[in-house]
């Protein structure tokens, strides 16, 4: 296997072509493309999601024998050893619908294993420092990302935030990636590259000059998206109320112990990091005065 670039702090080794993957050096991560139809193991899933549940599609989640598996509607089995850092994959022919894959679940269950948060939400550097965009699906997230890369923002994740806890909270940067809807793909002009169009999305590659590696980026705020009808306003968000906000956008396995751990990741992010309450129109001119109102919080809390 050959080393192609770095993802949420990993190493990737594939024979695999990847398209979303970051410079610098990270921990081994063995990804393989293995043709066997694994069986449905005997326990029940884990999860279970139906198409409007969870981006993936229809897809179920066991655990069996310390092994993850991962059952995605019209592409198969993936096989997710999380200590032995290796992710098996099938044989499909949307490379780029796989490789997207391969950066959820999967990678989320490894670096949960290495002892940091994921979330439900975005993250761009601004002058050297992390700031999070969070809030559910379908709230403008991806858009405001995508015009936060226009204006020459690094976008570290687009969906999926792993967070490290294990000192100053920092944001670990996940894949080069920004998946727009075909509207808001003709209105922002993403440096990079058009690897594929599906489901009314665009999915595009960012600019290789510009991804930069995979080196821990420390984390400065915490953005609730929400509406207003006029003004870009940014107001504190109460911290009792952030605790439950971003609970319901982290991830964990339903296991107490695991519950327990990302509970407990949620309390020390809220206790260490501000968190604000963003309020905008949702209109693609407004876009360039939502970015600059970003970078000037964080230039002024600096």
């Amino acid at each position: 296997m050959n080393s192609l670039g770095t993802c949420y702090g990993y190493d990737i080794h594939s024979t695999m072509d990847l398209s979303y993957l970051r410079g610098g050096k990270g921990q081994r991560l063995h990804v393989s493309v293995v043709d066997v139809d694994h069986p449905v193991p005997d326990e029940d899933p884990l999860l279970e999601w139906s198409p409007r549940d969870h981006p993936f599609g229809a897809a179920l989640w066991y655990l069996s024998g310390g092994l993850y598996q991962l059952w995605v509607d019209g592409m198969g089995w993936f096989r997710i050893d999380p200590q032995g850092l290796r992710i098996e994959v099938p044989v499909v022919t949307d490379l780029v619908r796989l490789e997207e894959r391969i950066w959820g679940i999967p990678a989320l269950l490894c670096f949960l294993e290495r002892g940091d948060l994921p979330l439900n939400a975005a993250a761009v550097e601004i002058d050297g420092r992390a700031i999070i965009l969070a809030a559910p699906g379908r709230a403008g997230k991806t858009t405001l990302v995508g015009a936060c890369a226009v204006a020459g923002l690094r976008v570290l994740s687009e969906d999926l935030t792993c967070i490290r806890l294990d000192g100053p909270p920092a944001v670990v940067p996940g894949p080069a990636m920004i998946r727009l809807r075909e509207d808001a793909a003709s209105h922002l002009k993403i440096p990079g590259r058009v690897v594929g169009q599906s489901n009314g999305r665009v999915h595009i590659g960012l600019d290789s000059a510009e991804r930069g590696t995979c080196e821990p980026v420390p984390l400065v705020g915490i953005f609730l998206l929400g509406k207003s009808a006029e003004e870009v306003t940014i107001e504190a968000h109460p911290p009792v109320d952030a605790l439950s906000d971003l609970w319901a956008l982290s991830f964990r396995v339903s296991t107490d112990a695991d519950q327990t751990r990302c509970f407990n990741g949620v309390v020390d992010l809220v206790s260490e990091v501000p968190v604000y309450d963003l309020y905008r129109p949702l209109t693609f001119e407004t876009l360039p005065q939502v970015v600059r109102a970003l970078e000037g919080s964080v230039l002024q809390g600096s």
